[in-house]
């Protein structure tokens, strides 16, 4: 009785069979994460701030923030990353009672009510706007301005 066993021969056409399934299952697994790859938005080294124009004493002034990012040449929505800083600062005396509407920011310091400034922080990352409402602005002239990424965005309160 011989110690090994004889060699087994695989036919070819399972060989071929075996390649053929296995080629779309392996160009899907590649093509996957490049896929999930390309749907990321960059992350925002720039910042679009717009901000209520001109509101009027006593009223309630909002700024809306959008990460972008720009190669150079183009810019598009980026994704504002969480602890991301935003700075409004009070200008000629400005002031507002308080603050609301926060979505996408929480509050990290500072005192409107008292001239600012008043900083807050991007809660989560996102590529959506993030917004803040300041409550009962004063006085005419005043000025209240938003700083982030490079961006500003200024509400210059009037009559």
């Amino acid at each position: 009785m011989p110690d090994t066993l004889p060699a087994r021969q695989v036919p070819r056409r399972a060989i071929v069979k075996g390649a053929a399934w296995s080629l779309p299952v392996i160009a899907a697994a590649v093509a996957t994460p490049l896929a999930a790859a390309s749907e990321t938005a960059p992350v925002a080294n720039y910042a679009e701030v717009t901000a209520t124009a001109n509101p009027k004493v006593g009223t309630n002034p909002n700024f809306k923030i959008q990460g972008q990012y720009t190669d150079g040449a183009n810019y598009v929505d980026g994704s504002l990353k969480a602890g991301t800083l935003v700075t409004f600062t009070f200008a000629n005396g400005a002031t507002a009672a308080s603050y609301s509407g926060l979505s996408g920011l929480s509050f990290v310091s500072g005192d409107p009510a008292a001239g600012g400034p008043a900083i807050f922080q991007v809660t989560a990352s996102t590529t959506a706007q993030v917004k803040v409402t300041f409550n009962n602005v004063a006085p005419v002239g005043g000025a209240i301005t938003a700083e982030v990424l490079g961006g500003t965005g200024t509400a210059t309160i009037t009559a």
